[in-house]
């Protein structure tokens, strides 16, 4: 499929947030697998290179440095693994064990009628997939079967799953669709095994139902996390189907991407959703699909692009792969990164002032009238004159101790007479 046509097909919405976290698909580069995919993927890492499983009813193993350099697919010993088979799942085990799940259709248990029954089995590699050793069926449904289903695939069952470890708690997750009974047990189901019983599965595999993990996997009966909205023995379901769950290192949250087939015959894709939850132990801790893909082909997984992630552990980046064909990447942000992205809003301008009310003219102020002048002060009565001087030269102060005496005062000329007396002649001589 072309990058235009696959864009035709899918609109991307852009971000999609449920409790908290968010999803962003961005254009990359677009790739596709050297091999046919016809399920959820299942990939592992041996020794420094990616592997992932794939196939159209019979499994083969690609390899190479990334799930964009992947080598053609080549045949495998299948270890007595039921054909057709589609391994979905895989985990490899610290002792380098290979653990397998696959998904096998049971055919013409309704005769004529071309629908079949899916199973779940479980399986293991001691060489890292080269050759498997059958561990028998883990989960099933097939006596709870329509074959006058309309689907056009499927007269019940269970299938189209992937599986996780949760090392928290020691138990494997299934997570499938389930295609049986009534459509209040229709639609994407949970059971999980604990990792004691990973040598010996079958008969330890315990479904979900009614609020505990209390049914056999072998039989039992389901309580969906997704119910369907119109059973799948109708022509147009309206149902999750094939759930590809991972734990993202990231979000520190498990993440699953959903099929959603609505609602005329065929399965046709309506979307692809996604839902996370931080513990499997708790399903009804799942929130609410979210669309982050418009129509779209069946299949999508998110595999990491780190070393050592898979298609069930990622981390903040994962490629979106949809049937073996990849042109998006997923972009995980947690609510603290969210936050700090979010644009601050603008700050207001405050608003101007409302103006004050014009005041109101003051009346012009009327002159005072002119004053009358004032009537003429009366003449001063003349001063009266100083009384004379007394002659008498003032007393002279004898002088106190400490106080030096005056000097001598000088000589004044003596005073001129008024009438002076006639000159006296000289005596002649």
């Amino acid at each position: 499929m072309n990058r235009w046509r696959h864009i035709l097909l899918a609109f991307a919405i852009i971000a999609s947030r449920a409790l908290g976290q968010s999803v962003e698909l961005r254009p990359v580069e677009p790739v596709t697998m050297p091999v046919a995919v016809d399920s959820n993927t299942a990939s592992f890492w041996k020794d420094g290179q990616f592997h992932m499983f794939s196939s159209t009813g019979t499994p083969v193993l690609s390899s190479g440095p990334s799930a964009t350099q992947l080598s053609p697919g080549v045949p495998f010993d299948l270890g007595g693994i039921p054909e057709p088979a589609w391994i979905e799942s895989a985990w490899m085990s610290p002792e380098g064990v290979l653990f397998v799940w696959y998904h096998h259709e049971q055919m013409g248990l309704c005769g004529d009628v071309k629908l079949n029954v899916p199973q779940i089995g479980a399986a293991l590699s001691y060489d890292g997939g080269r050759t498997m050793v059958n561990l028998g069926i883990v989960l099933d449904a097939t006596e709870n079967r329509n074959c006058a289903a309309q689907n056009g695939y499927f007269a019940g069952g269970h299938g189209d799953f992937s599986v996780t470890y949760n090392d928290r708690d020691g138990y494997f997750y299934f997570y499938f669709g389930s295609y049986s009974g009534e459509v209040s047990e229709q639609g994407v189901s949970m059971a999980r095994m604990p990792y004691e019983a990973r040598y010996s599965p079958a008969g330890s595999v315990e479904k979900w139902f009614n609020g505990g993990w209390s049914e056999p996997g072998l039989g039992g009966r389901v309580t969906p996390v997704f119910p369907a909205k119109v059973s799948w023995y109708e022509a147009g379901t309206d149902s999750f189907w094939g759930p590809s769950v991972h734990w993202n290192t990231h979000l520190r949250q498990y993440v699953m991407l959903l099929n959603h087939a609505c609602c005329d015959p065929g399965w046709p894709q309506e979307g692809i959703y996604i839902s996370y939850n931080p513990d499997p132990a708790n399903p009804a801790g799942w929130s609410e699909p979210r669309k982050i893909l418009e129509g779209g082909a069946w299949y999508p997984a998110a595999i990491g692009t780190g070393e050592g992630e898979t298609d069930s552990m990622a981390g903040k980046t994962a490629r979106l792969w949809v049937r073996g064909f990849s042109d998006w990447e997923l972009v995980f942000s947690t609510p603290e990164e969210m936050q700090a992205a979010e644009p601050k809003p603008p700050t207001e301008p405050a608003l101007p002032a409302e103006p004050a009310p014009p005041t109101e003219p003051k009346p012009p102020v009327e002159p005072a009238p002119p004053t009358e002048p004032a009537p003429p002060a009366d003449p001063a009565p003349p001063a009266e004159p100083a009384p004379p001087v007394d002659p008498t030269p003032p007393a002279v102060v004898e002088p106190g101790p400490g106080i030096p005496e005056p000097g001598p005062a000088p000589d004044e000329p003596a005073p001129e007479a008024e009438n002076p007396p006639p000159p006296v002649p000289a005596d002649p001589a």
